[in-house]
């Protein structure tokens, strides 16, 4: 009867030890959750592209007597992708930066299209912004200088 005692016991130890390991390991996904890790990494990628986009126009600007190469208004324009020359439709061409200014036009790492970066620009006469309208976290990214510049 002793042995039949310790087989139940090790059963019950080895169903306690699996119960352990799947209660920790609920717990380390939940805490490091990957897709919120991804969400994060991202909206990082983001910020660091619309700060390079808009201190590459404060460059050019600061270059060119403080003129702006493009017409801009206080309604938010998409940003053509790099080697997008003919088709920007309704969007801002900022390939004219590549080489000087920017090695290549950043684009959203999840939302750009063949022809879009999915970041948007304005200018209010006073500040340009440069916006990630599609951020994952905080809803809208955003970055602002002050270009007292001359809009063509």
């Amino acid at each position: 009867m002793l042995c039949f005692h310790r087989r139940g016991s090790l059963v019950t130890q080895v169903l306690l030890g699996i119960v352990v390991a799947v209660v920790l390991i609920g717990i380390m996904v939940f805490v490091i959750n990957p897709a919120r890790q991804f969400r994060e990494a991202r909206d990082a990628q983001r910020m660091a592209d619309i700060e390079t986009i808009i201190d590459a126009i404060v460059g050019y600007a600061r270059d060119n007597d403080n003129r702006l190469p493009f017409p801009l208004t206080v309604e938010p324009t998409p940003i053509c992708r790099s080697g997008v020359n003919l088709n920007c439709g309704q969007r801002i061409n900022l390939n004219f930066l590549t080489g000087a200014y920017l090695t290549a036009i950043p684009a959203d790492p999840e939302d750009a299209t063949a022809i879009s970066t999915a970041y948007t620009l304005t200018w209010d006469g006073v500040r340009i912004t440069v916006a990630a309208p599609f951020a994952e976290q905080v809803g809208t990214i955003a970055v602002e200088r002050i270009v007292k510049g001359k809009n063509p």
